[in-house]
């Protein structure tokens, strides 16, 4: 998320997108929605997919044996169609405002300026903090791999290289790593459930707790992490090429992203039991040529990634603070958002490869030697994870898209509205729960020296 934080291909997309983004009057167009270039669902519904896949899947194992097996695997159900309802009040919100809208320019035609702010401050931290668990994921892989070295050693050799690679101003540079993400990302997952199946898998489905209500919230924290993607929904709709057919492809990626990983959560918290990790690659063993292969492959990924994710938390502050965008910006001069091309959504083909602006390369080095002293205090992956999800990301999927439609839309039905005040108080309720429950098992693990691994 925020997401949230969002996958590679899909970070960069918001990025273009916010830099020629419009700001808004009193009266927005709607009539801007018009179809702009083809629709393409093959490709808009793989970038849904990638939106979604990610941290997050290596975390729901963890937090199926939070919720306990049934109701773990039900409510994952229930929050996968939670949010794709609350996923398209957002794009209905969308589509009134225009086609180059963001999730923060929704803020500032309901809340104004104030909003707006509030908003970019929530995806600024949400896209920040998903950094910081790829740096601790990267520290936790790399000391898995060669042991010599603690995880924290790991984190520093990493953030001089991610500093490196989020000195590129234009990201499409990076847009090959979207494939490498994803094979990666299957490779884990075949493995996971190659070892478990060969190794693990040795009791009765009864012998699992069908529900488990002390650390339930820490459930919805993680599952809120995979599942609220409001921020890039809107991007991703826009880049399709036709808004209004863009639901249907969402429809087939939630069916698809929710099977598949809610197969894999439950068979990854069915192999491990109580001994789940909050990033399940660690219960892998540390030998073995294809474990090692794949620990390569997810540091790598996330590597390329990271440029990509911090790029949308840095172009938020860029489309918001006007000292930001006068000081920060790759380029100051000549080469401005109204140089874009709207259209085929293009920089200038004479634009430089690399900045000139120090403060441009300074903020980012600064940034995430920051990000990097964070990342090597947490080794509680998944706590992390469901703090981030709860506090963050389940804010913007769950408590600010009703309200968003509420103001935007006073003439739907009443309703429709006492719906969607349900589902604020729920997003209060469980994101207060769930906020509470993360960091105090935080802190017991601070005072305990555990990682996180298993509450029970």
């Amino acid at each position: 998320s925020f997401c949230l934080l969002a996958r590679a291909t899909m970070v960069g997309t918001e990025r273009n997108l916010l830099l020629k983004s419009s700001r808004y009057g009193d009266e927005p167009d709607s009539e801007q929605s018009d179809i702009q270039k083809p629709f393409n669902p093959i490709s808009s519904f793989w970038n849904a997919v990638k939106a979604f896949a990610g941290a997050g899947t290596f975390a729901l194992p963890w937090a199926i044996m939070n919720a306990g097996m049934y109701l773990g695997v039900a409510g994952t159900i229930c929050i996968a169609i939670l949010s794709r309802y609350t996923l398209q009040v957002i794009l209905e919100c969308a589509r009134k405002l225009g086609p180059t809208t963001t999730y923060g320019d929704i803020a500032k035609a309901s809340f104004g300026r104030k909003g707006e702010v509030l908003i970019c401050a929530l995806l600024l931290v949400v896209t920040m903090s998903v950094n910081v668990a790829y740096l601790v994921l990267i520290g936790q892989n790399m000391h898995d791999l060669f042991p010599g070295l603690p995880s924290v050693a790991w984190i520093f050799v990493a953030v001089p290289i991610a500093s490196l690679l989020t000195f590129l101003p234009d990201l499409k540079y990076l847009g090959f790593t979207s494939v490498l993400g994803a094979l990666s990302l299957i490779f884990a997952m075949i493995t996971v459930v190659y070892y478990g199946l060969s190794e693990h898998l040795n009791e009765p489905i009864e012998n699992y707790p069908p529900a488990r209500v002390d650390t339930l919230a820490l459930w919805f924290g993680s599952a809120a992490f995979f599942f609220c993607n409001h921020i890039t929904v809107v991007p991703i709709a826009n880049a399709s090429g036709d808004p209004k057919r863009f639901p249907f492809v969402l429809d087939c990626t939630m069916v698809f992203v929710t099977v598949t990983n809610l197969v894999f959560a439950a068979m990854g918290y069915a192999f491990f039991k109580d001994e789940t990790d909050g990033n399940i690659i660690a219960n892998l063993p540390n030998t073995g040529v294809i474990v090692s292969i794949v620990r390569v492959c997810i540091c790598v990924e996330l590597l390329f990634s990271f440029p990509l994710v911090n790029a949308a938390g840095l172009t938020v502050l860029l489309s918001t603070s006007e000292f930001f965008r006068s000081n920060f910006a790759p380029f100051l001069d000549g080469y401005q958002e109204e140089e874009y091309d709207s259209v085929n959504n293009k920089a200038p083909e004479d634009r430089p490869i690399l900045s000139r602006n120090i403060l441009f390369y300074l903020v980012r080095v600064g940034i995430i030697l920051f990000l990097g002293i964070v990342a090597s205090s947490i080794s509680f992956f998944g706590l992390f994870v469901s703090l981030v999800g709860a506090l963050m990301l389940a804010s913007a999927g769950f408590i600010f898209p009703p309200i968003f439609h509420i103001i935007l839309f006073p003439e739907r039905s009443k309703w429709r509205k006492a719906l969607h005040v349900i589902i604020v108080v729920f997003g209060i309720f469980a994101t207060s729960l769930g906020t509470y429950q993360a960091i105090e098992g935080i802190v017991e693990a601070i005072q305990t020296g555990d990682t996180g691994k298993s509450p029970h």
